[in-house]
Parts: structure tokens; C-alpha cells; sequence
């Protein structure tokens, strides 16, 4: 078996006859505030998870594939598939993504869009290959769009690139009915703001009653993982939406 260089040794839990018990979750994006509630609500409710992160997450049970910042999608993705080939997962989520703001004129704007893709789309497009090689009837997919990016976003281009074509990338693989395990489901979760440490410290008067809770998005991807029957329908950009507290979920 294959073992990121990280982990010293096969850990018990990974044995095979383990495996065969215990559901699993690949999570992009595990380090960050979003990725992070949602490896710590589902290891709660005893789902093992492996991470692919910037940096290695110490609450994910089955290990962290720490990729430097640079390198190819080619390479990203020879890497991770390499670290998670032992594995069968039940669902794939991508909680990977950042914001960044310019417009065309700014002279950083190739910079910007070259991070806002390799943040979202790149992490997106090795989810979605991973998944589509897996094997467990009715996996979860789910991949980062964004609210903004359902229209133009002129303040904030190469992050309105990245999300636009991500949200692409879950209607071309719920078009290929060959692309998931039978009953498989891909989803985009668009965020309008999260309630992120982040978020508050770079707005600290904002109206937080506006913005979703990561606790929801934790809970809502765990009941999507483990009753297919509580899903939107297939290739659904599913926009989150919080208004006074509460949030709903408007269907694309």
C-alpha cells in the first residue's frame, strides 16, 4: 500500500478488514475554516477522512496529502491519486477555494486568476477524476461554486472565472452517466458569504445574520452523504442562502 510520506506507518485503522466497515470521505480543502467543521462533523458521526491540504490536518483520521503550492494539475493529481489508491471512498468533497478581488485593468489580474484557478478548478477537476474511479453505489460529489458567479462579476474576475467554470464542471459530469457510481450524485454548493473567522475579521461590521454558517454546510453535506434520498437532483448548483438566520437552499 501506498502511504503519504508523512505517515510513518500503515495506521490499524487501515486495514482491510476495517475498510470494509467504515465509510470514508476525501476532503479538499481540510485546513481551511469550511473544510475543517466538515472533517470534524463527520468524523463525529464515524466517517474516516482523508485530506488534501495546503499544510497537514491533524484531526483527519486516515491522513493528509500535502501538496506545495506550484505545482501542475498534472502533477497535483499524480500525487493525490497515487496517496488515496488504497482507499474506497462514499463521498468526494472539495472545500478548497479562496477569494481575491480585481478587476480586468489591474495589473494583477493574471496572478490573481492563475490562484483563484488553481484554488478551485484544479482541486475540482482531480475530485471529480478520483470520484469517478470509485466504486461505492451512490457516492456523493460535491464541488465550490459561488452565488456571485451565477452573473458577471467585474470587481472580482479571476474569482468569478474560477467558480463559473467549476459550476460547468458539475453539469459536463452529471451529463456523463458513466462518470459516477451507480445512484452517484454530483453537487455545487454556492455559498453566498460563509461565517468564517476570516470573513468577520475583514468585515467586522457586516450583518453576520446574513451569512451561513459553516455548522450548516457540515450538516447539510453529511445528510446529502449519507441519505441520497435528501439530495438535489443530480448537476444541482445548490446556492445557500441565509436571511435573519436562517438558511435555505435555492436549486440551479
Amino acid at each position: 500500500r501506498h502511504i503519504p510520506p508523512h505517515l510513518p506507518s500503515p495506521p490499524p485503522h487501515l486495514e482491510a478488514s476495517h475498510l470494509t466497515m467504515t465509510k470514508h470521505l476525501l476532503l479538499f480543502g481540510g485546513c481551511g475554516a469550511l473544510g475543517n467543521g466538515v472533517l470534524l462533523h463527520f468524523q463525529k458521526m464515524n466517517w474516516k477522512v482523508y485530506c488534501v491540504a495546503l499544510r497537514p490536518c491533524p484531526s483527519a483520521a486516515l491522513g493528509t496529502t500535502v501538496l506545495p503550492r506550484g505545482l501542475s494539475l498534472m502533477d497535483q493529481q499524480e500525487s493525490i491519486v497515487g496517496d488515496v489508491s488504497r482507499l474506497p471512498f462514499h463521498a468526494v468533497i472539495n472545500c478548497a477555494g479562496g477569494w481575491a478581488g480585481g478587476e480586468i485593468a489591474s495589473p494583477n489580474t493574471a496572478a490573481v486568476t492563475q490562484l483563484m484557478l488553481e484554488q478551485s478548478v484544479y482541486s475540482s477537476v482531480i475530485a471529480a477524476h478520483i470520484a469517478s474511479k470509485q466504486q461505492a453505489p451512490g457516492l456523493l460529489l460535491t464541488l465550490p461554486g459561488a452565488a456571485a458567479a451565477l452573473t458577471s462579476t467585474p470587481g472580482m474576475l479571476g474569482y468569478g472565472v474560477a467558480k463559473a467554470a467549476v459550476h460547468h464542471i458539475v453539469k459536463s459530469v452529471a451529463a456523463d452517466r458513466q462518470a459516477l457510481p451507480p445512484d452517484g450524485t454530483v453537487l455545487g454548493v454556492l455559498p453566498t458569504t460563509i461565517d468564517t473567522p476570516s470573513n468577520r475579521a475583514a468585515m467586522p461590521s457586516a450583518d453576520t445574520t446574513a451569512w451561513t454558517p459553516i455548522d450548516h454546510f457540515s450538516a447539510t453535506l453529511y445528510e446529502w452523504a449519507e441519505q441520497p434520498a435528501s439530495r438535489p437532483p443530480n448537476g444541482s448548483l445548490v446556492v445557500f442562502r441565509t436571511q435573519a438566520g436562517k438558511t435555505t437552499h435555492d436549486i440551479r
